[in-house]
């Protein structure tokens, strides 16, 4: 759903980020959407996990940055926390993400020493009192009744608090039988999304774009407005094949490669004239699209982006993007390796009429 990344200094000038991902628009519900899913029936109203949804995840997200906590001056940071339930012949070894696992340890230990550096247990109590202002009363369920686990929760991964030592902690209990079921259509993510960069080395972006300008400008390849590798990149995003697609300038597909009544404009000045010319005016430009996956074997998670941004990359960085007499134009092909494979793109031509 979402990454944090705790940043003190570097890439990004010293600001912590939060990364949204596709699950997060795609698949969680708004907070209006899901109070309207679960106030529908009686039985899903008293069910916390039908109450998950966007403002929840990040209100989660936002309590790993240290800014937001005041941590660590003020009191540890805010970890995803790895607990250990269940009888033996049955135990469970997961992140205490979603209410369930969050009420399984809170019962470890009387205090709030666990309880107040797991993320996800501060933000299924603000969701939980959003919903019994709602509903007017606390729901009950999911219930971990006694559960609790079955040796000192540890971080997401597998290192030991700082512990704070107490008569109440103990390690290899016997554990209980598990007994509970998620509502339906509630998962959670089976990883801690707190990341440390420290050590870490950034994916280089590996650009290279022809000195030669196009007539086409950046913005018509790439804005709010208007988005030339749109429909490309639905049919690119983990594909394992190889893609070669011709567009025009609104990213429709034209299917049509260039011929003999085709010619690139290499001066922009002389088609352009003004620099705010738009994609309409434009219409007979012609693009190729590329996509070449690395097939040894394709791994989409290798990609570190998407094809949109992809692109979106190509449209900003000066060397593809600032070419011609007045810079801002596009050069006329450009290709960019984002680790899972490469795409690219070549301004075809202009038809002649």
């Amino acid at each position: 759903e979402a990454i944090s990344e705790q940043r003190d200094n570097g890439w990004f000038g010293g600001y912590s980020q939060i990364t949204f991902c596709n699950r997060f628009f795609n698949n969680v519900k708004s907070l209006d959407e899901a109070t309207k899913f679960a106030k529908r029936t009686d039985e899903r109203k008293e069910n916390l996990e039908n109450w998950n949804n966007r403002a929840r995840c990040f209100f989660h997200e936002i309590t790993h940055l240290a800014y937001f906590m005041n941590t660590p001056s003020l009191s540890p940071y805010v970890e995803d926390l790895l607990i250990n339930y269940g009888a033996k012949s049955n135990r469970v070894e997961e992140v205490a993400y979603g209410p369930y696992n969050v009420k399984v340890l809170r019962n470890y230990r009387g205090d709030a020493w666990y309880t107040g550096q797991n993320a996800d247990t501060y933000a299924w109590y603000a969701m939980a009192m959003y919903a019994q202002k709602e509903i007017g009363h606390y729901p009950t369920k999911p219930e971990a009744k006694s559960m609790k686990p079955n040796k000192a929760p540890r971080r997401a991964d597998g290192t030991p608090l700082n512990n704070v030592p107490s008569a109440n902690d103990q390690d290899d209990l016997e554990g209980q039988e598990i007994d509970y079921e998620p509502a339906e259509d509630f998962t959670h993510p089976g990883c801690g999304d707190k990341m440390s960069i420290a050590g870490t080395d950034l994916p280089v972006l590996k650009v290279n774009c022809i000195d030669d300008a196009s007539a086409i400008a950046s913005t018509v390849f790439s804005s709010d407005n208007n988005c030339i590798y749109d429909t490309f990149c639905r049919g690119a995003t983990n594909n394992r094949n190889s893609l070669h697609w011709m567009a025009n300038v609104f990213g429709n597909l034209t299917g049509v490669e260039p011929g003999g009544n085709w010619r690139i404009r290499r001066r922009s000045d002389r088609f352009l004239g003004k620099r705010d010319v738009g994609p309409e005016q434009l219409t007979n430009w012609q693009f190729k699209l590329d996509w070449t996956p690395v097939t040894d074997p394709f791994d989409s998670s290798e990609c570190y982006l998407d094809c949109p941004t992809a692109f979106e990359v190509l449209a900003q960085t000066p060397q593809c993007s600032q070419r011609g007499d007045g810079k801002g134009m596009m050069s006329i092909s450009g290709q960019i390796d984002v680790g899972c494979g490469t795409f690219g793109y070549t301004v075809t031509g202009i038809a002649i009429s």
